[in-house]
């Protein structure tokens, strides 16, 4: 990820970000509440939503990292890309 002159290569750094996204919402569901049981990426955008109108926000942790994920993806017509995951 390091180039010889120091520099991060952002590319790289991004792909494997994304890479590791993608790896964990083959498997994370949601542990709580109406949705509880559902893998992360099917949850639906105003639900997310909900969550971003509250004072708290998404819950902390790797969890609230995807569903934060999840939401901005949906939110800028993205989900697309969570074609090649299971259950979509």
């Amino acid at each position: 990820m390091t180039q010889p002159d120091g520099e991060i290569d952002l590319e790289i750094a991004m792909k494997g970000d994304l890479e590791d996204y993608f790896t964990d919402l083959r498997t994370y569901r949601m542990p709580f509440g109406r949705y509880k049981g559902r893998l992360i990426h099917t949850l639906p955008h105003e639900y997310l939503h909900w969550f971003v109108e509250r004072s708290d926000g998404f819950p902390n942790g790797r969890l609230g990292e995807l569903m934060d994920f999840v939401y901005q993806t949906k939110h800028v017509g993205a989900e697309a890309i969570f074609a090649q995951l299971p259950g979509f």
